[in-house]
């Protein structure tokens, strides 16, 4: 399963661009990774994926944190971030949105009912 994750565009705060992402070790795509370091890559709306100067951090065995850079979420879409490196691979999927994904529900709900008729 691949996790997805909401940022909103230009999110200027860097914990709130922070994705955890599993991650397996490349022996057999199934024993949960324990590698230190790897390389980040991240595909732009299906486009080809293009290397990140984002470096995963290992959390624990199976989790890499990855702060997203800035300029990956200064456009509304979908992404696919991929980890990788010497027995290490995951990926999650991100979209960026245009709205504060944090507000929660009842708070864009409430603003929608105040504008209608």
């Amino acid at each position: 399963m691949v996790p997805v994750f909401l940022v909103q565009k230009n999110e200027p705060n860097a914990a709130r661009r922070t994705i955890y992402v599993p991650t397996v070790a490349t022996t057999d795509y199934v024993t949960p990774s324990t590698a230190t370091s790897g390389t980040v890559s991240i595909s732009v709306d299906g486009a080809t994926p293009v290397a990140s100067r984002a470096t995963p951090t290992p959390v624990l065995a199976g989790v890499h944190k990855v702060e997203l850079p800035l300029e990956s979420v200064s456009a509304v879409g979908a992404r696919v971030v991929t980890v990788a490196g010497s027995g290490l691979w995951g990926q999650a999927i991100v979209y960026v949105v245009a709205y504060e994904p944090l507000t929660g529900p009842s708070e864009r709900a409430s603003r929608l009912r105040r504008s209608l008729p």
